[in-house]
């Protein structure tokens, strides 16, 4: 049996069909790239806060310092101090 022919008006709307399908999917790979963008960048920065914490934890034990005197030097910080207090950790 043969198939029945299209119009030229179908052929119309199947190209205009495959545009609109092209398009969404390559609108789909964007928005899909800068997800996997920022979730590396999330993960950089959590691997970075650990490592800062991490070289916290060091100078603070080189310098001897008590979990009072940390407690103290973060209790007396100023609010632009960078990094995480003791309580904050984890977060």
């Amino acid at each position: 049996m043969a198939k029945p022919r299209r119009t030229p008006r179908q052929d119309v709307k199947v190209l205009f069909d495959l545009r609109l399908l092209r398009e969404t999917l390559e609108a789909a790979r964007v928005e899909f790239s800068e997800v996997q963008r920022t979730v590396a960048q999330r993960g950089r920065a959590a691997r970075l806060r650990t490592s800062e914490q991490r070289i916290t934890d060091l100078v603070n034990q080189a310098d001897g310092l008590s979990e009072d005197d940390i407690e103290l030097l973060w209790r007396t910080a100023s609010p632009r101090m960078p990094g995480f207090a003791p309580a904050d950790r984890g977060a």
